[in-house]
């Protein structure tokens, strides 16, 4: 009875928070500022380092985020060098505050030679030379234009038989007879100005 009393209290005194061997948290609520003109930075990126717990400044820049002694924050904003922190481990507390100043991160550009045209004239030559590709409308355009030409050469070259399938069609509908063209000046023109063309190329 005494052995199962004991490993009771043994068990009870493993979730007390005396006996606990984890860290407790530490709530840390700052603001993240520029370096130069102390001005706050929104949007900034607050994470606690080897994981996926963070969070965001505000339109004001301030923050508050969970994190354990030894833990290491890291802070960064788009254009600024990240900076980071290492919470001490001798910190005793729930709530801390800090102040995080980002300094702007400098970028180095590679050089950049600007020559002057030696004349308006060849200014001018060089830029109307360029032949750029056709936009999207004025393909569309050629497109269209192709498929015009297209339908009008077909149609040329057919036009003799689809007369005469329409001819075709009258007559088994209507019973009437095609009227004869042979004796039309005008179809006896267009036959000469055809042989014409023909003869001109």
């Amino acid at each position: 009875m005494k052995k199962l009393i004991f490993l009771i209290a043994v068990i009870l005194g493993a979730f007390t928070p005396g006996h606990s061997q984890e860290l407790p948290y530490i709530q840390i609520t700052g603001t993240i500022l520029d370096k130069e003109t102390l001005e706050p930075l929104p949007f900034a990126t607050a994470i606690v380092k080897g994981s996926y717990h963070g969070t965001m400044t505000s339109a004001t820049g301030l923050f508050t985020i969970l994190a354990k002694p030894s833990d290491t924050l890291q802070f960064s904003f788009v254009g600024y060098a990240p900076s980071e922190l290492i919470i001490p481990e001798g910190l005793r507390g729930g709530r801390y505050a800090l102040l995080e100043l980002l300094e702007k991160e400098a970028v180095v550009l590679r050089e950049l030679q600007i020559y002057p045209w030696p004349s308006p004239d060849q200014f001018y030559t060089a830029f109307m030379g360029v032949n750029l590709p056709p936009s999207e409308t004025e393909k569309t355009r050629l497109l269209q234009k192709e498929l015009v030409e297209t339908i009008r050469s077909t149609y040329a070259s057919e036009k003799y038989y689809d007369e005469q399938w329409k001819n075709r069609q009258l007559y088994e509908l209507t019973g009437q007879i095609p009227a004869n063209h042979f004796f039309d000046p005008v179809r006896w023109q267009e036959f000469i100005d055809g042989i014409k063309k023909k003869k001109g190329k």
